[in-house]
């Protein structure tokens, strides 16, 4: 029985094939393992057969996220992070925001 994973927010076929797989060229063996192409926007929750083999040099890679407990989402989110331009070394004087020492 083939491995199954489920979609993460923000994730692509290229973060699945190097958490699970060390290798992000892996992604057509995903898209073909799951019929689908590999420009194909993924779901949240979606539900995805991956490989079992890993490369011995690509083994190290995938133990990484597990070990860290990684997951990669590299898909915007649409997420708009708020910048205060009233911070920053421009803004800020010696002696009131930081000491020298």
């Amino acid at each position: 029985m083939m491995p199954t994973i489920t979609v993460r927010e923000g994730q692509t076929l290229a973060d699945i094939a190097v958490q699970y797989l060390g290798d992000a060229a892996r992604i057509n063996e995903i898209a073909d393992l799951n019929g689908i192409l590999m420009t194909d926007e993924l779901s949240i929750g979606q539900q995805l057969y991956i490989p079992e083999d890993v490369a011995i040099d690509k083994r190290y890679v995938k133990d990484t996220f597990i070990d860290y407990a990684l997951i990669p989402a590299s898909k915007s989110t649409g997420s708009v992070i708020e910048v205060n331009e009233d911070e920053g070394i421009g803004f800020w004087a010696i002696e009131d925001d930081f000491v020298v020492q």
